[in-house]
């Protein structure tokens, strides 16, 4: 607050601080006892006032201030060099003293010091605050950011901060919790509340990586188990229910206080490689000798993969990248963000050598779905979006007239063909092609001209009447129907009869007196 009776002078030093701190807000007050009715509606951090003023003066309201606001910083204005003044303002608590008419540079330097110092002060007392009775928010803040500051640069001079709030000079290790929110908003604010309240036995402070990644320091010298870890997410599913929870685990290091950097790294390292599903549950021990693997060049792949998809041949072309991924990622893994940019270059340059044949102008598709390449959230994510990259590109080229391609639907029907015994259902099919189940099933339908179910129901039941009909040794029907897909006998004679219109054995009694 500028408190000065000369309305030309409040407004001069008022837009001089707007060009030195746009972000900060400046009210006026024209004398002592405006200003001070002023601090009893809002909270001030600084006030810079006039010392002689009609009314109260700026020293007795220097001196009303001190008594009544401990945390406010004040700076006296003068025109007059008389070293009274500046020893009263001292003994009243001013920052500083500042002579009329005002120099720009001395104005910067003076409130620099004194906001640093008011910043300072203001992140001291939040943190002051019992952390057991409520947080405010910025001292929350403001923690949040000495921890993230603490695990992930060597260079932090504000270390000492951390140990003066936290114990951490012995064992410990840092785990990393993923939320999968399915959907539903949550605040991360009150995730971080509850997973600290789900580990409270052992851990020291949780806090916020990104928007759904959790970082956790656990003070103990043994990692938790798998069963620990099952305990936390059972834990926090009751608050969230329908959310699912991963956790990553770093190493124990002796001294997390020394070694934060370090041990937090190794979290971090963990999570991202879990590109590779690892499960719910990973630690460091368990993947360090196989990460950093090299990547073998895609020159090769580039003919080899145009041609597949000049021949309408969409799943071999797949098969060439999918055992790629294989190859590369069996022994060692690869950093995911170096494998997911390789695929990345190969498909684009898959593109230049085909873009003679493209039907239409998808450009944009293309830079949507190379993005989707690049920023693959697991090896079967990547799969997916490299599958209907190809079969994009192949429609385009136009060999695939049908939507999505038909060689897709030809390979399924050999596939049925000669796997109808097993267990099989659409939304296994449709995850095996990497499509939406209720896309596949239209699709299919569209193809065949009838629905999964009848399809794979119409194969069984012509192999079924194929077996009844051998006349070397009778087939017993309960054997038939296991060997045409059907584990209880009783729902395939009412299946059948319902095709047929005759249960298994009639049909075959009546094909003998035939």
């Amino acid at each position: 607050m500028i408190v000065d009776d000369e309305k030309t002078h409040r407004s001069a030093l008022i837009k001089m601080l707007y060009t030195f701190y746009p972000e900060d807000i400046f009210l006026e007050a024209e004398g002592g006892e405006q200003a001070l009715e002023a601090m009893e509606i809002l909270d001030y951090d600084i006030v810079i006032t006039d010392i002689r003023m009609n009314g109260m003066s700026g020293l007795a309201l220097l001196k009303e201030i001190h008594s009544r606001y401990e945390n406010v910083a004040s700076i006296i204005l003068s025109g007059y060099r008389e070293f009274s003044y500046a020893k009263e303002a001292i003994h009243y608590g001013a920052s500083d003293y500042l002579l009329k008419p005002v120099d720009r540079e001395e104005v910067k330097r003076c409130l620099d010091k004194v906001r640093a110092d008011v910043i300072s002060q203001h992140a001291d007392r939040k943190i002051r605050i019992d952390m057991k009775s409520q947080l405010q928010e910025t001292a929350d803040v403001y923690l949040e950011h000495l921890m993230q500051r603490f695990v992930l640069d060597k260079n932090f001079d504000q270390k000492n901060r951390i140990r003066e709030l936290l114990p951490i000079e012995s064992e410990g290790y840092f785990f990393l919790c993923q939320v999968d929110s399915r959907g539903h908003g949550f605040s991360p604010r009150e995730f971080r509340m509850a997973l600290k309240q789900a580990v409270q036995r052992v851990s020291i402070y949780c806090f916020t990586q990104s928007e759904n990644l959790f970082g956790v320091l656990v003070m103990q010298g043994h990692l938790g188990d798998k069963q620990w870890f099952e305990g936390i997410a059972c834990s926090l599913t009751d608050i969230f229910p329908g959310f699912s929870f991963s956790f990553y685990l770093g190493e124990v290091h002796q001294n997390i206080y020394q070694e934060s950097v370090e041990a937090y790294a190794e979290a971090l390292c963990v999570w991202q490689y879990s590109f590779y599903d690892f499960g719910r549950y990973c630690n460091f021990r368990s993947i360090c000798e196989r990460i950093q693997g090299d990547i073998a060049e895609t020159d090769t792949l580039l003919l080899p993969l145009t041609e597949k998809i000049k021949k309408n041949d969409i799943i071999a072309a797949f098969g060439l990248i999918k055992k790629y991924l294989t190859e590369n990622c069996s022994l060692k893994y690869p950093e995911p963000k170096i494998l997911c940019r390789a695929i990345m270059l190969l498909l684009f340059r898959v593109v230049k050598a085909l873009e003679p044949m493209l039907v239409n102008d998808i450009h944009n598709e293309m830079d949507q779905m190379l993005t989707g390449v690049h920023e693959a959230k697991s090896i079967k994510n990547l799969q997916e979006v490299v599958y209907h990259f190809l079969l994009m590109i192949g429609k385009e080229v136009g060999f695939q007239r049908e939507t999505r391609g038909d060689d897709v639907f030809e390979h399924c029907k050999e596939y049925l063909a000669s796997n109808y015994a097993d267990e099989i259902t659409m939304e296994q099919m449709a995850e095996k092609y990497y499509f939406a189940s209720a896309y596949f099933s239209t699709l299919f339908k569209s193809h065949f001209g009838k629905s999964f179910s009848v399809y794979l129901t119409e194969i069984r039941m012509q192999k079924a009447k194929e077996l009844l009909l051998e006349n070397k040794s009778p087939i017993r029907v309960k054997d038939i129907a296991r060997r045409v897909g059907y584990k209880d006998s009783n729902y395939f004679i009412r299946a059948f009869k319902k095709f047929y219109g005759y249960t298994p054995e009639e049909y075959r009694r009546m094909a003998a007196r035939d």
